[in-house]
């Protein structure tokens, strides 16, 4: 029972964060027009100030708690953007002296992540050109 209260903090702050993700995006992209995409770029900051603000707030100022953490750093901050959360993993990484694993986890994740992403762009435009 407590895991499914966990999960259902977890998805609502996922919901409200993916909402604010689309609206503040929208507005942006009708606002600026551009081919840069300011909104990503907008969200991924944001969200990683906002998840900057609560790790040291909520871990080293005040006890928030764990379902409130849960709340808004996994599901808010992870709804609105998970690049937020890659940034935290870095902190502490460097927070800890721990410099050869924050250098490969910063390569890794992008390396692997734009694999990623082209695999899955060849693939679908493989599946779908038929």
């Amino acid at each position: 029972m407590r895991r499914v209260y966990l999960l259902i903090l977890i998805g609502s702050g996922g919901f409200i964060g993916a909402t604010l993700r689309f609206l503040i995006a929208e507005f942006l992209q009708k606002e600026t027009g551009g081919d840069f995409p300011i909104s990503t770029l907008f969200v991924n900051v944001v969200g990683s100030l906002l998840l900057g603000i609560l790790a040291v707030a909520g871990n080293e100022f005040f006890a928030i708690g764990r379902e409130v953490f849960l709340f808004l750093g996994v599901g808010l901050c992870g709804g609105f953007t998970t690049f937020s959360s890659f940034i935290y993993d870095n902190f502490y990484l460097l927070k800890d002296e721990q410099f050869f694993l924050t250098a490969i986890y910063t390569a890794a994740s992008l390396f692997f992540g734009f694999v990623a992403f082209f695999i899955g762009v060849a693939l679908t435009r493989l599946a779908l050109s038929r």
